[in-house]
Order: structure tokens, then C-alpha cells, then sequence
């Protein structure tokens, strides 16, 4: 089966964008100070690197509402794509999860995955380990208190998600192998990007993007750039329809 290659545009999985008002409501969630500095504590060995975390259960809650939405996106792509969808259901690595949200909307797709999801918010990991025991996903989903200085594994991992945002500007090539060596040689490495807001909500956009002030927007040239460094490559990228830009790759 072909992956489809695309050089500039950005084709949609599905047509429909994230209307204004929900894309306000979004913005102006994480604009409550939900987002806030979170220093690496000095006895880490980058200790001159920081990253951000939402600190607010109902944004997070608000984000996960995407969820569903995502996996019905990334589904869809297995589709097309047998190899794909025989890494989707492998052991999967959920970075900067939150609620478990994608994992759990996964699990209900994907019935022979595993998963490990990560995040950096304790009361984050607690919600998700109860949301999963809730789903009757315990036993296939790990939650576990960490951030990308600590993913340590090597090629553990049939699929990565990552979502873009967590990637600090300074310290992203480094973060990205880490990534990388905890990926199999044959796996996937699956880029949620932030969704392309409407001209009604570009103020709650730039406010976000300020208060994130360690966290970062990722165009998807820049995204390209580092993940070509990487040796990424057969890009597949698609829209989900709450306008989330997914880019799907491997190394082989």
C-alpha cells in the first residue's frame, strides 16, 4: 500500500474545522493560567531545561473532548495503510497524555494495543489511571508520572504519539531522540499539532501562545525540518475535523 507524500498542501481527513466559538472556548480555557512554568527540578542532568504542563483538570477535560475525534482520524488512516495498522496494534507510547484521553479513544479501535502513557502532572496521571480502570482498560494501559527527560527506552515502542506543543523550542533535538531511540526500527511516530484557529479566535491564539511561554507552536515547516533531522520520512499528514494537523512518519 502507497502513503500518500505531500510536499506543501495539507489535505483534510475530514473537511470540517473547529468552529470559532469552540476554538475561543479552547483558547480562553488555557488563557485561565492553566498553563504554567514547571521547572525540571537540578538534580536532572538538564537541569537548564524546562517545559510546560496544564494544571487545570477542565481544560484538560476540554482538550480530551478531541480525542475521539483524533482516533477516528488516525483509524481512518490505518485504513489505507496495513502496516500502520498492525503498529496500532502493538505497544503504543502516549507522550504528554494528560486524561489518557487518545489512549483510551484508541484502545476501543485497536484491540490488541498496549500502552504507556506519560505526562508530567501528577493529578493528571492520577485522573488517567482512574480513567482507565473506569474503561476497563488497566490492564492495557500504564500511566506513569514523566516527562521527555526520562524517556529512557530503546526500541520499545511500535507507535509514538507526540503532541507538538510539549516540545520546548530549546532542547527539541535533543527531546526528539530520546523520542526516536525508544521508537522500533519499523514503527511511527504520530505529531498532533495545534489546530489552525480561525481568524475569530487569533487573539485567544496569541495569548496562549504567549502564557506557554516554554511550550511551542510548530508550523509545519519547522515540524518537517526536525523530524527530516531525525530521518523521518514517508510523511502522511491529514486534518482531523477539530482542525488538529496530523503527520504520520517512520524511518524505513
Amino acid at each position: 500500500m502507497s502513503r500518500a507524500t505531500f510536499a506543501n498542501d495539507l489535505p483534510r481527513a475530514a473537511p470540517k474545522a473547529m468552529p470559532a466559538d469552540e476554538a475561543a472556548e479552547l483558547m480562553s480555557s488555557i488563557a485561565r493560567a492553566d498553563i504554567l512554568r514547571r521547572h525540571i527540578p537540578e538534580e536532572r542532568t538538564d537541569s537548564n531545561r524546562h517545559d510546560w504542563v496544564f494544571q487545570d483538570i477542565q481544560a484538560l477535560d476540554l482538550l480530551a473532548v478531541g480525542a475521539e475525534r483524533t482516533a477516528d482520524a488516525i483509524a481512518e488512516l490505518a485504513k489505507q495503510d496495513p502496516s500502520l495498522a498492525a503498529a496500532l496494534n502493538g505497544s503504543m507510547l502516549e507522550v504528554g497524555g494528560g486524561l489518557a484521553a487518545l489512549s483510551l479513544a484508541l484502545s476501543r479501535r485497536f484491540a490488541n494495543a498496549q500502552y504507556l502513557v506519560t505526562d508530567a502532572y501528577p493529578i493528571a496521571v492520577a485522573q488517567a489511571q482512574r480513567k482507565a480502570a473506569e474503561g476497563g482498560c488497566g490492564h492495557r494501559i500504564d500511566v506513569k508520572l514523566r516527562d521527555l527527560t526520562h524517556i529512557v527506552e530503546r526500541a520499545a515502542y511500535n507507535v509514538i504519539w507526540l503532541p507538538a506543543p510539549i516540545l520546548p523550542l530549546r532542547g527539541a533535538i535533543a527531546a526528539m531522540s530520546r523520542l526516536s531511540m525508544a521508537l522500533r526500527p519499523a514503527g511511527y511516530l504520530i505529531v498532533g499539532n495545534c489546530p489552525q484557529l480561525t481568524s475569530d479566535a487569533e487573539t485567544m491564539t496569541n495569548g496562549a501562545r504567549l502564557l506557554r511561554s516554554t511550550g511551542q507552536i510548530w508550523s509545519q515547516d519547522e515540524l518537517s525540518m526536525l523530524l527530516r533531522a531525525q530521518g523521518y520520512r514517508g510523511f502522511t499528514r491529514a486534518r482531523c475535523s477539530d482542525g488538529v494537523d496530523l503527520v504520520i512518519c517512520n524511518r524505513t
